[in-house]
């Protein structure tokens, strides 16, 4: 079990993204769990990922520094946090008095995104559960080539955020993550459960269930988990299949997701 989480995706998240479309969620993406910290006395840790779908991508990293006592111990954290990712999507043809192209056919809509956040919080760990609090300021960048007007997932935005992490051990080998963001900046926001079964000491294997979006959309995500644990750190690989939906027209896609996140502490 061995390490003290950061964040992902962010569930998290990272942390993670609603991929080849017009609502990206990548600033949920790289929000993860907190899992109670190794017999080490780190002070910093620093979580980075990759999340990808067929026609997205996202990379992500931030940091948690405990300033007056090591992340092992209850008390106060601040965390900092951005990420890059690139997608497409491909419009529905215009119907009448759409807001859209007014040419009568589709356009391919290029995607770029940017955000950062900077946050305060509080770690408590009674007993089995460890819970971690964070409030603070968010920004999001999606900038659309051609310009989509009838996505409101669409320029820059800022707003409070606030984030929720939670880890559970219900057995010597079963574990429990349950976490959330939210944030005013484009509506974003994520949730995510992971229920961990560990093979050995530093090797669980697990299922993971997870809803994220924007004010564009949503998406919910299933899939499984491996997470391989050491004394200064953690990697865990996820995949699965999605099920999402747009305010678009009422546009539905399915797709595949996979997610790569490693922290270290120090």
């Amino acid at each position: 079990m061995g390490c003290h989480r950061p964040f992902v995706a962010g569930c998290w998240a990272v942390t993670c993204i609603l991929a080849a479309n017009a609502t990206p969620t990548w600033a949920n993406d790289w929000e993860t769990s907190v899992e109670p910290a190794a017999a080490l006395d780190p002070w910093r840790a620093l979580s980075s990922g990759i999340t990808a779908t067929p026609k997205s991508w996202v990379v992500y990293a931030s940091t948690t520094i405990a300033p007056f006592d090591s992340l092992n111990s209850n008390g106060f954290r601040v965390r900092a946090g951005g990420g890059y990712g690139v997608y497409t999507y491909t419009t529905r043809p215009p119907a009448a008095n759409d807001c859209r192209f007014g040419n009568g056919t589709t356009a391919n809509i290029r995607g770029r995104s940017t955000f950062s956040d900077i946050l305060a919080g509080y770690q408590l760990q009674v007993g089995a559960l460890t819970v971690k609090a964070f409030a603070g300021a968010a920004i999001d960048t999606q900038a659309l080539a051609p310009f989509d007007i009838c996505n409101a997932n669409r320029g820059r935005a800022y707003g409070v955020k606030g984030v929720l992490e939670t880890w559970a051990e219900l057995s010597p080998k079963i574990w429990l993550a349950v976490d959330g963001n939210w944030t005013e900046a484009h509506g974003g926001f994520n949730a995510q459960t992971r229920l961990g079964f560990r093979l050995t000491p530093n090797l669980s294997i697990g299922l993971e269930e997870q809803a994220l979006g924007n004010v564009a959309g949503h998406q919910l995500r299933s899939g499984a988990f491996a997470r391989y644990a050491w004394s200064w750190g953690e990697a865990i690989a996820s995949g699965g299949i999605s099920s999402q939906r747009f305010d678009l027209r009422d546009l539905r896609r399915d797709d595949t997701w996979a997610s790569l996140n490693l922290m270290f502490h120090y």
